[in-house]
């Protein structure tokens, strides 16, 4: 599944990663939950992201999906406007 997440890569910065990602829950292997838009908010940046529930209960969080989505492997992407 693609989601959107806030781009730990630059942390304090407003900047988002699509990403994809497994559409079953990685500690349970069920399926996680219907995608929504919501606002992440570390204190400092407000940023428009996808979020979810699994029916399982289990808790994805933004850092265990980057690194499942291996966000960590890639450069960000920088919007220069050219």
């Amino acid at each position: 599944m693609l989601v959107t997440i806030p781009d730990l890569r630059s942390p304090k910065t407003a900047r988002t990663a699509r990403v994809e990602i497994a559409d079953a829950c990685p500690r349970c292997d069920g399926p996680r939950g219907e995608i929504l838009r919501t606002v992440s908010y570390d204190g400092s940046v407000r940023l428009h992201v996808d979020g979810w529930a699994n029916p399982c209960g289990h808790l994805d969080d933004y850092e265990a999906v980057a690194h499942e989505a291996g966000l960590f492997d890639q450069q960000p992407h920088v919007d220069d406007g050219f």
